[in-house]
């Protein structure tokens, strides 16, 4: 079985945005004490997105939204 491997995109304002949205004000501003959560957003939002939502984020992160995202594979959770 091949895994993918994280490789960080250019567009990290737009996905620590979605991370935001997802995880609600309260709990990112929580996340976001940490200086490791400031430095690497990407470890925050995979322990704390779904998997469905991991993959959004690293597509947002390459992509800059989510136009033309699309996984049906995925599961919702």
């Amino acid at each position: 079985m091949e895994r993918d491997t994280y490789k960080p995109g250019r567009h990290t304002k737009e996905a620590v945005s979605f991370l935001r949205e997802r995880v609600g004000e309260e709990r990112f501003r929580l996340i976001m004490k940490s200086p490791d959560s400031r430095r690497y957003p990407y470890v925050a939002a995979r322990l704390f997105l779904s998997s469905k939502d991991w993959h959004k984020y690293v597509w947002i992160e390459k992509n800059g939204t989510l136009d033309g995202f699309s996984d049906p594979e995925l599961p919702d959770s």
